[in-house]
């Protein structure tokens, strides 16, 4: 939930300031991936809702690894 209000949130941040946030985004997907193993560990959640959620967490990463590469290309900051 707390990604999706992120990921809204990213359009209406002004562009040179989206590289920034989507670091942001990136850095809560890792906190959720170890809550999630948090949560296995205790068994909390079984096994097959940990792959599934994992496999979410795994493609949100991914598009927003291209929102990353896209947004540092698109954004360099001059010294």
């Amino acid at each position: 939930m707390v990604l999706l209000h992120e990921r809204i949130y990213l359009s209406k941040v002004p562009m040179e300031n989206r590289f920034d946030y989507t670091i942001k985004i990136d850095a809560l997907v890792q906190i959720q991936r170890i809550y999630l193993r948090i949560m296995k560990n205790n068994r909390w959640i079984d096994e097959k809702k940990f792959k599934v959620s994992l496999d979410l967490l795994s493609e949100i990463g991914k598009i927003n690894g291209g929102l990353i590469k896209f947004y540092g290309k698109n954004n360099k900051k001059t010294i």
